[in-house]
């Protein structure tokens, strides 16, 4: 099921000029499966789709594993169109050559060096039993998700560092709780860490984790993935995001499928799901702005607004049998074409113009 529709922003303004217009056409896809093993069958048949569509359209694309944020679900990937102007940061390894966007590299420094200053966020698990205090270098980018990955029970919905402490303010409770002390792989025993703000408690109730990766990759970074390669970071333009959602909405809503067993009899079973997006005037938007020339606009054939332009010469007789046959074989080929006869107009204007326009190819009779 799809739908291509008009949507718009929330903001104030305009951003980057075509690239994020207040209003924008999308296209949305849902499919729903009556099991985990189809579903999957499903979203790689609509990635292949969508490798075929960047393909044709001739865009230096590329599939980057993507965070799939507060729409959820297991698996995610994002389209992106690698060029200067484009708002996202996309990795990719030189060895194992994954490719991720910010939010899913992982990354360690190619040397630990002694970290001047270090700054800590603080969290607290959902039953409010345990605090995390996690350090990382002031100067980076601390990524709560990456801190989630590693203790998942904490809550990142709660964010308020002064209430988070308080509820680990008094000795009398603290003796029933926990502390994780959890240090970016960028730190080490030399860094200059701020004060602990809970009154001390006994040691065995604080634990410590080491040498993880909790701050947003640079480039030149090794890649956590694979611990050899080296990333390197390109700036991109999203153009699609394709998710895994499985039984995230049906499994709450009680959509449910009878499908028969080994047995022949039936199992209800919730329904797999997967939605699919693409930003059809963002492409539109991005193909002018990245491949545009001195000239004027490039299309590609497959969008472009015709496929020729048949630019007459000054004192051609149009109604000569050669040009009838011409424009006939033109016709017989399906071909899309714009005839240009006008009379007032030079040649070089004519070839011009359809040249600022971006039509693939320009034919002189």
């Amino acid at each position: 099921m799809y739908q291509i529709t008009p949507k718009f922003r929330n903001e104030k303004r305009p951003r980057g000029g075509l690239l994020r217009g207040k209003e924008f056409i999308m296209k949305d896809a849902y499919s729903f499966d009556y099991s985990e093993e189809q579903a999957m069958v499903t979203y790689d048949n609509v990635v292949g789709a969508y490798t075929k569509i960047f393909q044709d359209l001739r865009v230096d694309y590329v599939k980057a594993a993507a965070d799939s944020g507060e729409i959820g679900g297991s698996l995610s990937h994002e389209w992106h169109c690698f060029h200067e102007t484009g708002e996202d940061t996309v990795f990719s390894c030189d060895s194992c050559k994954h490719v991720s966007n910010s939010e899913k590299t992982l990354s360690y420094p190619q040397e630990v060096t002694s970290v001047d200053k270090v700054s800590v966020r603080y969290f607290m698990t959902e039953d409010k039993q345990t605090l995390v205090c996690a350090y990382y270098p002031t100067k980076r980018t601390l990524e709560p998700k990456f801190v989630k990955q590693e203790i998942p029970e904490i809550d990142l919905k709660f964010t308020n560092q002064e209430e988070i402490l308080a509820e680990f303010s008094n000795p009398d409770t603290l003796i029933s709780k926990s502390i994780i002390r959890l240090m970016d792989s960028r730190l080490d025993s030399r860094s200059n860490f701020p004060d602990f703000p809970v009154p001390f408690v006994s040691r065995s109730l604080i634990s410590m984790i080491t040498d993880i990766p909790i701050v947003l990759a640079e480039d030149g970074e090794v890649c956590e993935r694979c611990g050899d390669g080296t990333l390197s970071a390109t700036r991109a333009i999203e153009l699609g995001h394709t998710f895994y959602l499985g039984d995230k909405y049906s499994k709450p809503l009680g959509f449910k499928i009878d499908t028969p067993n080994n047995e022949g009899k039936l199992t209800r079973n919730d329904v797999m799901m997967g939605c699919y997006g693409i930003g059809v005037s963002r492409i539109i938007a991005t193909i002018a702005e990245v491949y545009r020339d001195s000239i004027g606009l490039k299309w590609p054939s497959s969008i472009a607004p015709w496929q020729v332009t048949v630019v007459e010469a000054p004192g051609i007789d149009s109604d000569s049998s050669e040009v009838t046959e011409f424009y006939q074989m033109l016709n017989d080929s399906e071909i899309d074409y714009r005839r240009d006869g006008r009379a007032s107009v030079s040649m070089g204007k004519k070839l011009k113009e359809s040249n600022m326009v971006g039509i693939p190819l320009s034919i002189i009779v």
